[in-house]
């Protein structure tokens, strides 16, 4: 299955990248950055297994205890819309 990422999630996973390296270590990057590959593979596998998101037309997985990513599956393509903060107010989710 292929990736593509838009280019609304990059900018939010730089932005969460940005702030764990001015909080957190490398350690941390590296770690959050093996969570989403890991993640990745397992919607691969498994893309029907992973709810659908309450706020937006999309399907979301937790990257962490603090990040969900959403995604669609698309003509057999992982589509990555958006890296959320989960804490924050899904209201403010523009897709």
């Amino acid at each position: 299955m292929q990736v593509i990422i838009t280019e609304e999630a990059e900018q939010s996973l730089d932005e969460i990248i940005n702030y764990l390296r001015e909080n957190w270590n490398e350690t941390v990057i590296g770690n959050f950055i093996s969570n989403i590959r890991v993640t990745i593979s397992r919607i691969q596998k498994f893309p029907n297994s992973f709810p659908s998101s309450k706020f937006v037309d999309a399907q979301r997985a937790l990257v962490s205890k603090q990040t969900v990513m959403l995604f669609r599956i698309e003509n057999n393509t992982l589509i990555v819309l958006l890296f959320w903060d989960a804490r924050q107010n899904p209201d403010k989710i523009n897709l």
